[in-house]
């Protein structure tokens, strides 16, 4: 029977006449058992005729032993129970008692006359009290009396549920709740009396019997309506002294101030739960999440989320985030981990002293002497190593007396490498390049490079230098970043200014071609007078096709050799081969 609240009894006259007890033949009707809470004003619920003569009411099942407790008869009410006040009377003929008490639970009888001469019709009416106890929902004895869904570490130990103080009683059950839904799991029941009512317990010692890591154990109660708010609780229970070592951990190497992303499994999963581990023995839980049955999810932290398939996210990974985390999830019939060595990185390029903090630059330098590079703000700690960068070279150069130190500042290190260097005389070339690089496996490629252009010492013989097809790496170009960019930048300009220079002569060509085309035209006209027709309809002409022509040479830069103008005595001629940048000359025009 579901504990979801009282439910009101008039209602289920109406959905269920075969709960009531009645005459055959008569109009009375009430149901039985009724449930009444103690300590309440509680009421009888009966169904009469509403024109009925007189109802009486009897607090046994006796009426010639027992008098009437109540009588009501033409809308009037007497009786001891009314003139002692423990009784009253709804017009409908219902019995209201004004302070239920253990002393109640018994049956009722009610005597219903629909005409004054009838014979009275006699109903019995089981009334049982109800208790609630002191928590409105099974307690697990892992999570407390304060709520009804939490998380546990469980080791060889029972679990046990009661609900404590409730009258009438109440029957518990454990299950363990999984993919294929609730199986019953192997439990002791215990009820036993406890103040105005009853205390039962459930227990178990076989938690982990379908899953061996993670658990959903489910505790259900079955009792009359209105003594539990909630008639459900759960633990998602974790066996502890777990051998991790079992599972291979991802390492995973995340810049500081960017999103981190750890997956659980690539399926959405029954539950599942994310801790970080502190120590050997000292886990902290994160959040965990239950999608079977009702979806339930509780973090621990403010600063990470879960999302739908179960990723830890966080949107600022921070140093503190670094560590080792763990998921276990499951379908409480099979279960699985994954483990993440997560290391939270900053990285920085060495700084070559005599250098702008560029990835590369050119030093003089003696064949022989002292180099430095440092590195600020990096993380984790690292070291520092100088070495040439053309594996060809290396014979050349040798570094020794290699000094390193480290500055912590808490989160991010300070490392500085200084290092003598040496060349070998008979193997001289006049530069070589070198680079100070980051030494570590979290992070990659950190360098930066120095060519060393060596000014010559005159107290070295000079016939022993070696000759070389080339003294510097082919395959480098030691231009730094800030170099490239200013070449870009001034590329892009250069082609931008070209663009528009040869857009504006474009256009002013064109403008100039079809100025002298009109103006050619109109000379033309006005050399005779007798021909001022003909010469008018040749310079329309001409000039339309010279304007033409100006446009098809602009638009496609190609010779014009089909252009005509008139001479002096009216004969046509070839105008000359002009292209897009041919513009005729002053003189012409």
């Amino acid at each position: 029977m579901d504990c979801q609240g009282i439910i009101v009894l008039l209602l289920i006259f109406i959905q269920s006449d075969s709960s009531f007890c009645s005459d055959e033949h008569s109009e009375a009707k009430c149901i039985s058992p009724q449930y009444l809470e103690i300590r309440t004003t509680s009421t009888i619920q009966c169904l009469f005729h509403q024109d009925f003569f007189a109802v009486l009411w009897y607090n046994s099942t006796d009426s010639l032993k027992d008098g009437p407790i109540l009588e009501y008869q033409n809308m009037t009410k007497s009786g001891p129970g009314f003139t002692l006040g423990e009784f009253d009377i709804h017009q409908n003929g219902s019995l209201i008692i004004n302070n239920v008490s253990l002393s109640h639970e018994r049956t009722f009888m009610v005597g219903y006359l629909r005409f004054k001469f009838n014979e009275p019709t006699f109903i019995n009416v089981e009334v049982l009290v109800t208790v609630r106890p002191p928590v409105p929902f099974p307690v697990l004895d892992v999570c407390g009396n304060t709520t009804s869904k939490c998380f546990s570490e469980v080791r060889n130990q029972s679990i046990q549920c009661s609900v404590r103080k409730a009258r009438p009683e109440v029957s518990l059950y454990l299950s363990s709740r999984t993919v294929a839904g609730d199986i019953n799991v192997s439990s002791d029941k215990i009820i036993t009396p406890e103040g105005e009512g009853y205390t039962s317990r459930v227990t178990t010692n076989d938690v982990f019997h379908y899953s061996s890591l993670l658990q959903l154990l489910v505790c259900k109660a079955s009792c009359p309506q209105g003594i539990l708010e909630n008639n459900e609780s759960m633990v998602l229970a974790q066996k502890v002294d777990v051998d991790l070592s079992r599972w291979k951990a991802i390492h995973k190497y995340i810049e500081r101030n960017t999103s981190m992303e750890l997956s659980c499994t690539e399926n959405r999963t029954g539950f599942l739960l994310w801790k970080k581990i502190l120590s050997a023995n000292e886990h902290h839980l994160l959040v965990y999440a239950v999608h079977l049955g009702k979806s339930l999810t509780e973090k621990f932290v403010n600063d990470i989320a879960l999302r739908y398939d179960g990723s830890l996210t966080t949107s600022l990974a921070e140093v503190r985030h670094e560590g080792r985390y763990l998921c276990i999830y499951g379908d409480g019939l099979t279960d699985n981990v994954t483990l993440y060595d997560v290391n939270i990185i900053v990285t920085a390029y060495p700084i070559i002293d005599g250098c702008a903090q560029e990835m590369c630059c050119v030093l003089k330098a003696e064949l022989n002497g002292n180099l430095t590079c440092k590195v600020t703000g990096i993380r984790p700690m690292v070291e520092l190593e100088w070495k040439v960068f053309d594996d060809s070279y290396e014979g050349y150069i040798t570094f020794t007396n290699h000094r390193l130190t480290f500055i912590d500042n808490g989160e991010t290190f300070d490392v500085t490498l200084t290092a003598a260097y040496s060349t070998v005389s008979d193997s001289l070339t006049e530069r070589v390049l070198v680079e100070c690089y980051v030494s570590s496996k979290s992070l990659a490629n950190l360098s930066t490079q120095v060519d060393l252009t060596f000014v010559a010492d005159v107290s070295r013989p000079h016939t022993t230098h070696r000759s070389f097809t080339h003294s510097y790496p082919p395959n480098v170009n030691c231009v730094s970043p800030t170099t490239v960019i200013k070449l870009s930048v001034a590329l892009c300009l250069s082609i931008v200014t070209n663009v528009i220079l040869i857009v504006g002569l474009l256009h002013a060509s064109r403008e100039m071609i079809i100025r002298w085309c009109r103006n050619e035209g109109s000379r033309q006209v006005s050399q005779t007078e007798s021909r001022s027709n003909i010469a008018s309809t040749s310079g329309k002409n001409s000039n339309e096709d010279c304007a033409e022509e100006a446009h098809a040479m602009i638009a496609f830069n190609v010779p014009s050799t089909t252009g005509k103008n008139l001479n002096e005595s009216g004969e046509e001629e070839e105008l000359h081969e002009t292209t897009a940048f041919n513009v005729p000359s002053t003189s012409d025009v």
